[in-house]
């Protein structure tokens, strides 16, 4: 494990069968980053009762949220690029675009 996520409690409100939660996890996994995942009620959502947001994917990092699957991969790679020197290929910047 990356030293940058050592002190990172990541998790991850889903359905499992969601295109875009789909699309996170594959991040997450592609760039071995430890999470948890919670599988979200569809119906009553009680899993994000906290948020004001009522999509997934949300994931929280250490407590903060984010919300969008492009905003979250951006956060993640933003996360990537300040520990390491970094620079994503061509097919990695094809995930931001669907």
């Amino acid at each position: 494990i990356s030293s940058v996520w050592k002190d990172k409690d990541i998790v991850l409100y889903q359905y499992e069968v969601c295109p875009y939660c789909n699309k996170v996890r594959a991040f997450l996994d592609f760039y071995n980053i430890p999470y948890r995942t919670v599988e979200v009620n569809p119906l009553s959502k009680k899993e994000i009762k906290f948020s004001e947001y009522k999509k997934v994917p949300v994931v929280l990092i250490n407590g903060e949220q984010h919300n969008e699957s492009g905003e979250i991969i951006q956060k993640l790679n933003k996360m990537i690029e300040s520990n390491e020197s970094y620079e994503m290929k061509e097919e990695e910047k094809k995930w931001f675009e669907w």
